[in-house]
């Protein structure tokens, strides 16, 4: 999922990996929803990811629900953070290959 396309000629071909290309949808969807519909709730949930992070309660507790879940931003009308948050992971290949290393084991959400 983080492998680009293999090269091809076609002038409409996507050099984006298939991850890469959910997060710009994601992005631009939000930037979207927030001047025509400014009260949708949107969240974007990493999964499989090696880091974890859920919430704030789980961060101060050290109990992880969801090992190998990462949530970017929770479901809620998107503030400014969130959209920056999503524009820095989209736009910075640094930071976006720091967070998506895929997890080395396999990943439940079986409560």
């Amino acid at each position: 999922m983080l492998t680009p396309p293999p090269p091809t000629d076609s002038k409409r071909a996507d050099t984006d990996s298939p991850t890469s290309a959910a997060l710009k949808c994601a992005y631009a969807l939000m930037q979207q929803r927030i001047i025509s519909n400014p009260n949708d709730m949107m969240g974007v949930l990493l999964y499989g990811t090696e880091k974890s992070k859920f919430n704030a309660e789980d961060e101060a507790t050290g109990n992880l629900s969801y090992p190998h879940c990462y949530l970017l931003t929770d479901l809620d009308v998107p503030a400014a953070e969130d959209v920056k948050a999503l524009k820095t992971l989209v736009e910075d290949e640094d930071e976006f290959r720091k967070l998506l290393v895929p997890s080395k084991e396999s990943v439940s959400m079986a409560n």
